[in-house]
């Protein structure tokens, strides 16, 4: 199973929970590995809405189904928020 989204997020606050939730760093610089699911990230340029830059991190899982959907799952419940 593969996933891949950009989000608005910076990758220093992307690293920071996937070594909490027990991500290991790969040689790779910005990828982590659990059982049975790897992630990558990518910072992407920033985009301008008017003249205010916003981060952007391509985020991109890969694995078995039922462990990817539990680390892709833990990741959207961490970053999703409500009402801004």
């Amino acid at each position: 199973m593969e996933i891949t989204e950009i989000w608005s997020i910076s990758q220093e606050r992307i690293n920071e929970f996937l070594l909490a939730i027990g991500g290991i760093p790969l040689e790779d610089a910005g990828a982590y590995s659990f059982d049975g699911c790897q992630v990558g990230l990518t910072v992407l340029p920033d985009r301008m809405i008017g003249r205010y830059p916003i981060c952007r991190t391509q985020v991109h899982f890969s694995g078995e189904e039922e462990k990817t959907e539990r680390i892709h799952r833990a990741f959207k419940l961490r970053f999703l928020s409500a009402g801004g």
